[in-house]
């Protein structure tokens, strides 16, 4: 199985109580940074729904299911995990997806981590 086809991608879609959205948004955000240093992480994004402020969703792209499982297992998603029925609504709706397309042209492997980026995206000489 190639890299490729052994990645797979996580969406989780989060729906804040009411007056909680701020502080949902901000417990998302800072799981950013110590996720994309995670190995094995290849994509992490929080986007806020553009129609729904109290909407919020989570992108991923792991390697494997064994880094997403690692990364589920750190004190800092662990933390965020127990403050889920403080701040939600109702349950998180999390898929598991297959990746199907390629990747684009030129971008044989997963991004350097964020740690070897600029703040442009362009990786740094080394």
């Amino acid at each position: 199985m190639s890299e490729q086809a052994a990645s797979f991608a996580v969406v989780a879609i989060f729906h804040a109580r009411a007056g909680k959205s701020e502080e949902l948004g901000r417990q998302l955000l800072s799981l950013v940074a110590p996720t994309r240093q995670e190995e094995g992480s290849r994509l992490y994004h929080i986007c806020r729904s553009s129609a729904d402020g109290a909407e919020w969703l989570v992108m991923e792209n792991w390697r494997d299911r064994a880094a997403f499982d690692f990364h589920m297992a750190t004190p800092y998603v662990g933390a965020f995990m127990q403050q889920v029925p403080l701040l939600c609504a109702r349950e998180p709706d999390i898929r598991f997806l297959d990746i199907a397309s390629p990747g684009y042209p030129g971008q044989a492997q997963a991004p350097a981590p964020a740690s070897s980026r600029r703040a442009d995206g362009h990786e740094t000489p080394e």
